[in-house]
């Protein structure tokens, strides 16, 4: 997995992979490639990919662990996955938020 500090604004963002709009100025459209989405300031994930929802299901559906699972996923889990980008984004006051894509993701038809 490689970590990518974004300094631009998130107010339109696309998927790299499928070229979704994943976030506008109103709502946030989770792409097909999109891994995750965390929350910093609230420690919650906004979107987690089903297989790793149902791998991690005790601690996907106790919120008050979600950070501990962000933790295990991006220092453990996910760390070696050379297809994955990890896009962090914010600070103070705002908080900030990471986000996850396989570029590898492929459509199947």
């Amino acid at each position: 997995m490689t970590e990518v500090n974004l300094k631009t604004e998130l107010e339109n963002l696309y998927c790299p992979v499928t070229g979704q709009q994943v976030l506008d100025p109103e709502q946030f459209h989770p792409s097909p490639a999109m891994v995750f989405l965390f929350l910093h300031s609230y420690r919650y994930f906004e979107h987690l990919q089903e297989d790793l929802k149902e791998k991690f299901s005790e601690e996907f559906k106790d919120e008050d662990k979600h950070g501990d699972l962000y933790l295990k996923l991006t220092e453990e889990v996910l760390k070696n996955e050379p297809n994955y980008l990890w896009f962090t984004h914010g600070g103070p006051p705002f908080g900030y938020v990471s986000m996850c894509f396989d570029m590898g993701y492929s459509i199947s038809i």
